[in-house]
């Protein structure tokens, strides 16, 4: 038997930033602020896991950010 683990579905955009508005009682500066901290903290998690993770076996590669900078 497989089991499939379905993401869920993601909330539309301006729901999104609607709830990070109101997180921080309605300061847009704090909201991103706090949003850039997050994507700094989690790219420094994501270099780690890199790091951990090291060469592959077969190819030879190590996992790569493809997000595009």
């Amino acid at each position: 038997m497989s089991h499939v683990i379905k993401n869920p579905p993601r909330p539309s955009a301006s729901d999104e930033s609607a709830a990070a508005h109101a997180w921080l009682d309605g300061d847009a500066i704090a909201a991103i602020q706090a949003l850039l901290d997050n994507c700094w903290h989690l790219r420094i998690q994501s270099t780690l896991a890199g790091a951990a993770t090291g060469k592959g076996f077969a190819r030879l590669s190590g996992p790569a950010c493809e997000h595009g900078d």
